[in-house]
């Protein structure tokens, strides 16, 4: 579920700036700014595809549960093959502009030469078609709120929708407007890195990749600095992509466990040229060279070992995550010496 608190005006750990002509026209850095948080990082983790009939109401709309989170589709027939990549990527595209600008406005205003150039297109009409059928689909999805009162549980009050009812393009320039209340949402978010290869990543050729790749760079914002940095569970990798099958969909129908879940999960992780990885067994045995030969129950227990030395460093999140951890520990030392 996701619960509405009042929100700062500003989000919390971002410094304005203003796009500029070299910026637009060629990259300086390998990675992005992008506001990120709750809704925006589980929003493209949810599987859409052949929902069972009971997500599905007599009007067509679906919902979909997950932890903490409820994402309502109207019009489900329409994206009954699942909401396609590129629309997560406009996304992105959408909010990384609206954090390069300054955070100021509800309305967007992205010129469709840049968003090329993000998204590595060189065809003008299918890059407006992609807008076109992006800004469709986004009209389709919103996500439910709640809240709590007198300190009961959580209860139902309303949606919130993404799409602000204005979505076009005129004179070379997209005009998309976010939905007032998800502005709110998007200014109390903290800022992460992504490779800028996110945003060009060929979802017919690499289906995965980008959702892996959005998981990898949202665990190095969680976890710089701590001991579990560097690791990432491959049950919990394999399982931010809608488009990866699952144990029971595999094995209801060709049962080729290597084929279509193991090997697929590394031949789009090494598609991904700004991440290098190890994988270990459970027992902690690397196995990074015979990889694609692993079976399917070495490989859903095994973890992958990302280097993260490709990107930014934060030394005064680490110091404040640090000193953070260690407040807390005092904290707890002076409880349990009032209890004894």
């Amino acid at each position: 579920m996701i619960k509405i608190e009042n929100t700062p005006s500003q989000p919390l750990d971002f410094e304005k700036s203003e796009a500029t002509k070299e910026e637009i026209a060629t990259a300086t850095s390998a990675f992005y700014n992008i506001l990120q948080g709750q809704v925006v990082n589980m929003l493209p983790t949810i599987r859409t595809k052949n929902l069972p009939a009971d997500y599905i109401d007599h009007y067509g709309i679906a919902t979909i549960l997950g932890e903490n989170y409820e994402f309502v589709i109207n019009n489900y027939e329409a994206l009954k093959n699942g909401i396609p990549t590129f629309v997560y990527q406009f996304l992105d595209a959408l909010i990384i502009h609206f954090t390069q600008m300054g955070v100021k406005s509800v309305q967007i205003r992205l010129p469709l030469e840049k968003f090329m150039a993000m998204r590595g297109l060189k065809d003008i009409k299918e890059a407006r078609q992609q807008v076109l059928n992006s800004i469709s689909i986004l009209q389709l999805i919103k996500f439910k709120i709640y809240e709590s009162i007198r300190g009961k549980k959580s209860l139902f009050s309303g949606y919130i929708s993404i799409f602000g009812g204005t979505g076009f393009i005129k004179n070379g320039i997209i005009h998309f407007n976010f939905n007032q209340d998800f502005y709110s949402i998007l200014c109390s978010y903290s800022t992460m890195e992504i490779p800028k290869q996110s945003l060009c990543l060929n979802s017919h050729k690499n289906p995965n990749s980008y959702y892996f790749l959005k998981h990898i760079s949202k665990n190095y914002r969680y976890n710089e600095g701590k001991e579990r940095q560097n690791t990432i569970k491959m049950n919990t990798l394999i399982s931010k992509s809608p488009f990866l099958p699952t144990y029971d969909d595999v094995m209801a129908a060709d049962r080729a466990l290597k084929r279509r879940i193991v090997q697929a999960t590394f031949r789009d992780l090494d598609a991904l040229v700004d991440v290098t990885y190890s994988v270990y067994l459970i027992d902690g045995t690397d196995v990074t060279e015979d990889r694609y030969q692993m079976n399917y129950n070495d490989f859903i227990a095994s973890k992958i070992i990302v280097d993260y030395s490709s990107f930014p460093a934060h030394e005064k999140r680490v110091e404040n995550r640090s000193k953070y951890a260690e407040a807390v520990l005092n904290q707890k030392s002076r409880s349990n010496k009032k209890c004894a």
